[in-house]
């Protein structure tokens, strides 16, 4: 079955230190921003954001089982799992695996060890799913 999709780790919250987290983590952010920094969308409507936030995205490859690309993620982290838990503790800390399946029905499974490091990172995990195939069809 083929899947498309992305993990994304975020951190969000009131008087993030943005340049500390990226310096511990060893990350390269897609996006950060600020407390009351504007963002324009497609239609020129703004919006302020009213937390900070700061996210990385990694794409899930075709090859790429999405167990796998699961663990790869939380194995990126692990070495900074103290620094992560300290982070969650204050702010929200999430994985966010955002995909979208080539079927309507689609499952997700999650071994006990996944399940137990993303325990002890102190990590929210949101899953979302968007079913593109009636787009595609032009339902």
């Amino acid at each position: 079955m083929h899947i498309d999709g992305f993990l994304n780790f975020r951190i969000a919250g009131i008087d993030l230190n943005i340049e500390e987290i990226i310096q511990t983590l060893n990350i390269i952010p897609t996006i950060s921003y600020k407390k009351g920094d504007k963002y324009i969308d497609k239609k020129s409507r703004v919006f302020v954001y009213n937390e900070d936030c700061i996210i990385s995205d990694f794409r899930i490859s075709d090859e790429q089982d999405l167990e796998q690309a699961i663990d790869k993620l939380i194995e990126m982290y692990l070495p900074y799992s103290e620094y992560i838990y300290k982070l969650s503790k204050q702010y929200a800390v999430t994985f966010w695996l955002s995909l979208y399946p080539d079927t309507e029905q689609f499952s997700i499974h999650l071994k006990n060890k996944t399940i137990n490091q993303l325990q002890n990172l102190g990590v929210d995990i949101d899953i979302s799913f968007t079913f593109l195939k009636y787009f595609y069809d032009g339902n």
